[in-house]
């Protein structure tokens, strides 16, 4: 329920401000759009966030080994067969969305290119298991409510051919910070902690996912505030479509909480 209220909010924050400004009848005609906007965002999540991350879906012929595990491994797990879609993005990401019976795999199209069958299965078999866990319902809301916050930014930004500075100290200093923690509000690290803890039931799987989150490009930035300023100052340089996909790929997954196997002997 609250992951749904958190795509809800950044609709009525902004029917509120268009009230406060405008005239009665234009105010409750935001009012009415922002409810009818929310209906329909909390009927298809997964389909704003494939338009925002301008993802295309994948067919059997063109990936027939993604399609295959993928099958497999809902199988394993006794849930429907999701849509595999892949999108051109900036680091090595992965998610599951899914809303009722309906799930979508969307992964980073450089990492289907540069994984074997084994850590595929591994993979897929993790984003199966957000789903049965009904974590990956929890983080599509939480996704779209931080997507729905920034929208209206980065509208306003594709005005001009060059952004005014300013533009990137509004979108660094006031837009990301509350996105973040509308996201975090519906993943925090506790329900990270927990689906991992569900994760660890299965350690053959557990151990591919460690090596591979080892081997690509994440962002990380749950590591610190430092690595968090540093990501919101070089994204302000990209355009608006490819912020909304930085924006996306940069909050906090469960799997960033995956400590490489080198770290752990290291601590050990």
């Amino acid at each position: 329920m609250l992951t749904r209220l958190l795509v809800m909010f950044p609709l009525f924050v902004m029917a509120a401000f268009a009230a406060w400004i405008l005239p009665f009848w234009a105010g409750l005609l935001a009012l009415v759009f922002a409810i009818f906007s929310a209906v329909v965002l909390n009927l298809y999540p997964d389909k704003f966030l494939l338009h925002f991350l301008q993802a295309r879906e994948t067919s059997e012929t063109e990936f027939p080994l993604a399609h295959q595990v993928a099958g497999n491994q809902a199988f394993k797990l006794r849930i429907p067969a999701p849509q595999i879609f892949t999108y051109n993005g900036f680091f090595h990401r992965a998610f599951a969305f899914a809303v009722g019976k309906r799930s979508v795999f969307v992964v980073e199209k450089k990492v289907l290119n540069n994984v074997n069958k084994e850590e595929l299965e591994a993979l897929w078999f993790a984003l199966a298991l957000q789903v049965k866990e009904n974590s990956a319902t929890r983080s599509t809301f939480a996704l779209l409510g931080m997507a729905v916050w920034w929208m209206p930014y980065l509208k306003l930004v594709s005005l001009w051919r060059t952004p005014p500075p300013v533009m990137g100290w509004i979108g660094q200093f006031m837009v990301a910070p509350v996105a973040t923690q509308l996201h975090r509000l519906g993943i925090n690290q506790l329900s990270c902690q927990r689906f991992l803890r569900r994760l660890a039931e299965y350690p053959h799987e557990e151990a591919r996912l460690r090596e591979l989150n080892e081997r690509f490009q994440q962002p990380r930035l749950h590591l610190s505030v430092e690595s968090d300023f540093t990501y919101r100052a070089s994204a302000a340089s990209h355009g608006p479509r490819e912020q909304m996909i930085l924006a996306i790929e940069a909050a906090t997954h469960p799997l960033d909480y995956l400590r490489p196997a080198s770290q752990e002997s290291t601590n050990a």
